[in-house]
């Protein structure tokens, strides 16, 4: 496939989606009375059930996984802080040459430096 199929395949479902909206939310139409009188009160019943279902397939992945895998947000924190160099390396996370496995992606100033280089003086 040419690499623009997909780009004008979603751009051409989302003018279609905006089309038929359109045409729903448009009372005096055949279409427009249809959905009003036999799609609009299932609707609050489907987002109910979809939220329903997502928590219960949530509860499910979290009762399946075993629990050495499970981990927790301690260890999302955790992960965030060693990726912004908020934390440092723990022994066994580090390669067997004794760096980090991955650098800080920036360094925060220490006190009485600037986070941006200080321009040379213009010389005469």
């Amino acid at each position: 496939m040419a690499s623009w199929f997909v780009p004008a395949l979603i751009g051409a479902l989302f003018v279609a989606i905006f089309v038929v909206r359109r045409k729903m939310k448009d009372s005096e139409s055949p279409f427009g009375l249809w959905c009003v009188k036999h799609l609009k009160p299932l609707m609050a019943k489907a987002t109910t059930a979809f939220f329903i279902l997502t928590l219960a397939a949530w509860i499910l992945i979290f009762l399946v996984t075993p629990k050495e895998e499970r981990g927790g947000f301690q260890d999302v924190v955790r992960d965030f802080q060693k990726a912004i160099g908020l934390k440092t390396e723990e022994a066994g996370d580090q390669t067997p040459s004794g760096k980090p496995s991955f650098p800080p992606p920036f360094r925060i100033p220490g006190p009485g430096e600037t986070a941006k280089p200080i321009p040379a003086p213009k010389t005469p």
